[in-house]
Order: structure tokens, then sequence, then C-alpha cells
């Protein structure tokens, strides 16, 4: 849609009225996400090209976060701001070494258990080609360029891995394998060792399987989710997910959430203490719809999702995984995530966190098209909630931006121009600021189209069978008008013509006989509105005409002479020739002028004399004696009109056209005086 924009800043003094707004939800906290990194431009802070398809999230204390990056084959290390300028970057070599595998689960060994003499608190990792494998810097301060291979079993496709400080063994790591639905674990040196417990949920349906393994505090939360047919990837669906705990040695302590919101969860973690409405709350990402849903850590029960400002649920696409660091590194109270942005050759590394909870509403009057209107957008804190949100305002009609302004005592307001007709849906989209939260609402603006004024004419009468032609002319201040018109005769539509450079638009159509009521409509276009003729009547006859006289009776003194004034009014499209005469009478002669007449373009007249001789005999026609000198003729029959046309008609319409004449005539009277 095309929009002029025209931008200014008013500075209106808000008076609050806002406060009646209502929210999509009574929070007066809510989450926010900041994209930190993607592959792709323009999405995130910062862009880290092998950011592909990221899975697992793992640090050191007070160092940067190490990043799983499944389809590019690498980890990469970022700070909390997104960025991986100057920070570690290596591959994960396939088991040729001339390739790359699929890495998933990442995990820090801060004490190195699994380290070696050379390897200083290394980073394990697992992949989907059943591998496992270290890295981490030497003695030296040396960081290898790939992670070096411990153990790998080709059948295994491992999801997650997680180390268990175990009070029974040694220090354990647990790797999810989703392909053969158990849980492995493995002591310092990756040989593989059994749990008094076997991480087995007693209850669990068939065809789940472990996906995500996440220790919280001494408990050991255990993700399943469906498998598919080659029981290499989850079937995602609402309700596919199961969420299990067990302890340290592998014993099921029991069953934390089932179906609900799930959908194969991956991430879990627990929120902390000053997270808003769900501070301390376990949080359960999904790869299926990529929201998160939060539960009570003692009860299990579902509490919520982490919605927006405008109490949307946060969703990504497929979310892999879920922390919060304590070490000081970054805030606190920042959940970090890792997922996909579009699909699996992309990437997306953000961060959540709360604020307060704004209001906005739009509004604009309906507008006429090529004129302008002010979109005015308030913003306010929800109820609840104190202070005045700062920041811009960002206008939408559709997709289409049609600018940004600036809040000034919490209003923000946009002068736009529409020039196509129709409903708009306008959006009014809030930054938010350093404390509230961003927030947007969509109106709806029907955009009326320029008047129009439409004019159909057509003939009065046409013949049965002939061809006539309807024309519609339309008219605006705004311009011509373009596209179609609509012809009808009556309920019925005649057809449509398309209006030609100046407006007009014309139709060639045959009419029954009878009389017609014809209008002309137009819908508009995308600038001009519609409109509809008034209606015009055509008749549709036989030709035939009529005969009028005026005047209608004339007093002529014997030797005298009057005039009359005949007119012939053609209907039916008759446009024959007609000629006048009358037969001799004694005493009275007549004459015509014209004594040929052609009603070709409407009413044709002729001027009929009439003469008297100085003596008038008396008639035996005549119903009354002459008294005194005068004599009334009545009716006037003293002539008789013969019609004669250019084209011979059948005997009996002469009659019936020369009937007619004489009938019209038949009331004039002329009066003689002596």
């Amino acid at each position: 849609m095309k929009s002029k924009i025209a931008l200014y800043f008013s500075r209106i003094i808000f008076l609050g009225f806002l406060l009646g707004a209502t929210n999509a939800t009574a929070q007066t906290i809510g989450y926010r996400q900041t994209n930190l990194t993607s592959n792709l431009p323009n999405i995130a802070n910062n862009v880290t090209p092998d950011l592909i398809n990221p899975w697992g999230i793992a640090f050191l204390s007070g160092q940067s976060f190490f990043i799983a990056n499944n389809k590019s084959g690498s980890v990469i290390s970022h700070d909390a701001s997104g960025s991986s300028l100057g920070l570690p970057f290596f591959t994960v070599p396939d088991a040729a070494g001339t390739g790359v595998d699929n890495p998933t689960g990442i995990v820090a060994d801060q004490n190195s258990f699994f380290g070696s003499p050379p390897l200083i608190r290394p980073f394990v990792l697992v992949t989907e080609q059943g591998a496992i494998l270290t890295w981490g810097p030497d003695a030296n301060g040396s960081l290898p360029q790939q992670a070096t291979l411990r153990r790998r079993r080709a059948s295994a496709v491992y999801k997650a891995a997680a180390i268990l400080n175990s009070g029974v063994t040694q220090p354990v790591l647990a790797v999810t394998d989703f392909h053969n639905g158990f849980i492995e674990t493995f002591l310092p040196g990756f040989a593989g060792v059994a749990l008094p417990g076997s991480f087995t949920d007693p209850n669990l349906p068939a065809g789940y399987a472990p996906f995500g393994i996440q220790v919280i505090g001494s408990d050991v939360f255990v993700s399943y989710a469906v498998q598919d047919a080659t029981k290499h990837d989850p079937v995602v669906g609402l309700g596919n997910g199961i969420v299990s705990i067990f302890d340290m040695e592998g014993n099921f302590v029991r069953r934390f959430a089932t179906g609900g919101t799930l959908n194969a969860p991956r991430g879990v973690t627990q929120a902390s203490a000053n997270f808003g409405p769900l501070s301390s709350d376990i949080l359960i990402g999904n790869v299926g719809d990529g929201s998160i849903s939060a539960f009570d850590p003692t009860s299990g029960q579902f509490v919520g999702q982490l919605l927006d400002g405008d109490g949307l649920a946060l969703a990504e696409v497929a979310l892999h995984d879920l922390v919060f660091r304590a070490d000081g590194f970054g805030d606190q109270n920042t959940l970090y995530f890792t997922s996909q942005f579009g699909n699996e050759n992309d990437g997306l590394f953000g961060a959540i966190t709360t604020g307060l909870i704004s209001v906005i509403r739009v509004s604009a009057p309906d507008p006429t098209a090529d004129t302008s209107v002010t979109i005015t957008a308030n913003v306010a804190a929800a109820p609840g909630n104190s202070g005045t949100p700062t920041g811009t305002v960002t206008f939408l009609d559709g997709s289409n931006q049609l600018g940004t302004a600036p809040l000034v005592i919490g209003s923000a307001t946009l002068d736009a121009i529409f020039t196509d007709v129709g409903i708009h849906t306008i959006a009014a989209r809030y930054s938010g600021d350093g404390v509230f939260l961003p927030s947007s609402q969509k109106i709806p603006l029907q955009v009326t189209g320029l008047a129009t004024m439409l004019t159909l004419t057509a003939p009065a009468d046409a013949a049965p069978g002939s061809s006539v032609t309807l024309t519609a002319s339309i008219n605006s201040t705004g311009g011509i008008p373009t596209g179609q018109i609509g012809f009808h005769d009556g309920n019925t539509d005649l057809g449509t013509s398309p209006l030609d450079g100046a407006g007009v638009a014309t139709l060639r159509t045959t009419l029954g006989v009878g009389t017609h009521s014809l209008t002309a409509s137009y819908a508009g276009d995308g600038k001009f509105g519609g409109s509809t003729s008034a209606a015009v009547a055509i008749n549709i006859a036989n030709a035939d005409f009529s005969l009028g006289a005026a005047p209608i009776s004339a007093t002529v003194i014997a030797g005298k002479s009057t005039q009359f004034m005949l007119t012939i009014t053609p209907a039916g499209g008759f446009a024959n020739r007609i000629t006048f005469s009358c037969a001799p009478i004694t005493g009275i002669t007549c004459t015509f002028s014209p004594a040929i007449v052609t009603p070709a373009n409407g009413a044709a007249s002729t001027t009929l004399t009439v003469t008297t001789s100085a003596s008038v005999p008396r008639y035996g026609l005549l119903p009354f004696s002459l008294i005194g000198p005068a004599a009334l003729l009545s009716p006037l029959l003293l002539f008789a009109l013969l019609l004669r046309h250019g084209a011979s008609l059948p005997s009996g319409r002469a009659s019936l056209l020369t009937a007619t004449a004489v009938l019209a005539i038949a009331a004039l009277s002329v009066t003689l005086a002596g």
C-alpha cells in the first residue's frame, strides 16, 4: 500500500486517561527478549556466521558462554553482549577426521574430573553421531583448534549431557541416548558405569525417550520426547512431553510434569529469585513450539508462560537450551537461550529479562483517500506501575512502516496520507525503555474513496430489436476514476464496460418491448468511491406518432382565414416522412406550410391555414340552422388529412395512422362569423 508521510510531533499534555486501558494480562511485570547474536544480518546485536542451529550452552565460572552449534559442527564462545570477537572457537571433528559431527550437549567440567594431566577444566561435548569429546586449554594455556574424541558408539544419538556429583561413586557423566531410549553414564576416563538407579521412569509411555538432562540442586531433571520413525528426532505436538526427577544415583524420585504445555521439552533451568512473577520457578523450554513454561518447583503445577508486554507468550523456533548465571558474568536475573531463528540453517543466542508493563492506545479518525490524517499513540504505565514511559513509537500500515515518532509526555503523533481505499490495519509499536516493556496495539482504519458522480444517458425510446447505446460518464474533483461501469435494467445486469481516459463507458444492448428503468453503477477503485446514477427511462415500442393542434378552435369572419399549428410527435423510433393535404370543400380552402415533415430528430410541425369565402352556403351536414350572419361548424371535419409515408406501410397500418390523425384533430372547431 502506498502512503505519503508527513511527520510531526505535537506537545500534547497527557492527562493519564489510559489508566482505563486493559492489557492482555493483569501482570505489572512482563518479559522482554533481546537478540544478542545470530548468523543472519539485521536480526541481533551481533553477527556470528557459524552460529547455525545452536544447542547446548556451557560456561566456567566467570568466563564466557560456550555454545555448541549443531549444523556448523563448531563451538563458539560469546560474552554477555553476544560478541564473539577474540574469544575461543573450535570444531568438532567427525570419525574420519575430514568433516564435522553435529554437537548437541555441552557441559563445563569446573573441577577437571574428565580432564587429563595436560587438560585443565575441559568442556565435554556429545554429538548426534554417538561421539563424546573434550576440549580445553593445556597447562600452557594453549587452545586447540578442535575437540578431542574420547569415545564413540555408532548406534547412539546423543542429545544432552550433565555431570553428576554422586555421593556413591566418583563424578559421573550422564548422556541422553535418544535413539536407544536410555541414559548412559561414564566415569572419569569415560569408562561406562552402572549407577544404583538406571534413570528409569516406571510409568514412561512407549515411544518416549530421554531428550534433555539438567542438574538443579541435588535433583536431576530428565525431559522426554516422542521418538520419530527413525528414532533420531522428536515428534513435536502439544502435550508431547514428560519431565521426571531423579537423584544423583539415577533413582526415580517423581514425575514432575506430563503433557499440558510440554512440546518436545529439552532445556530445563530454575529461574533466579528476582525474575518477576516466575521467580524461582522451574522453567522448561520446548523444541516443538519454542515456548517457555513455568512450574512450581515443589508441586510441579503449571504456573504460566513467559509473557511479553502485550501478554503474548515469548516463543522461539526450536528452543534448545536455557541457563541463568549466578557467577557475576552478566546479569544474574537474565535468562539466556539458544534456538534456531527460522530453520536449522540459522541460529539465535538471546537473553530474556523483566520489565514493567506499559499500555498503548492508538487512535485515528477514518480519512478520505489522499487527505491527511493524524494517528495518535498514547503510552502509559500499566495499572499498578508508576512512572512515565519514554522512547519511540513506530507506526505501521500492515507490514508497511509509516514512520517513527518520539514520545512527548506519553504521546506520539504521525501524519499520514493514504491513497488506497479500504480497511487498513494500523499498528503502533512502543519501543520500550530501560524500565518499561514494549507494547503494541492495532486498530482498523477505514479509508473511504473520493466522491464520484455518475451520469447515465440513453435514448428515450427505441424500436424492438434495435441496438440501444447506453453512455455513462463519471466525474470527481480528485481526478478521473478508473475501473468498470455496470449497466442495469432494474434488477437485471446488462453488462459492464471499462472507463476510458475521459471517464466514459458505453454499452450497446438490445431491450425487450416495454418501459425500462436503466441505471449505471461504479464500485470504485483504489482511490475513488463508488456511485450509482439516477434512473433513466426508455420505452421500447412499435413505431408510431401522435398529432396535436394549437389552437384547437378558432372564429373566422367570412372571407377571412385562421391558422393552426399541427405537431407530429414520434414514438417507438418513428422517423418516416409525413405529407399533409386536405380535400376541397366549397367555400373553404386549406394550405400547409410545409406540406411535408420528417420527425427524425423529435417532434415536427406544420402550419395549417384555413381560408373562407365572403359568403358561405348552407350545408346539409350542419346540425343547426344559420342564425344571423354567423354559423358554427363543429366538429371541424371540413378537411381530411392524407398521410403518406416515404416508406410504404401495410394497408391496415396506414388506415390506423389516418384514423389516429383524424381523431386527433376532431376536437378542432371553426366558428364562421358573417
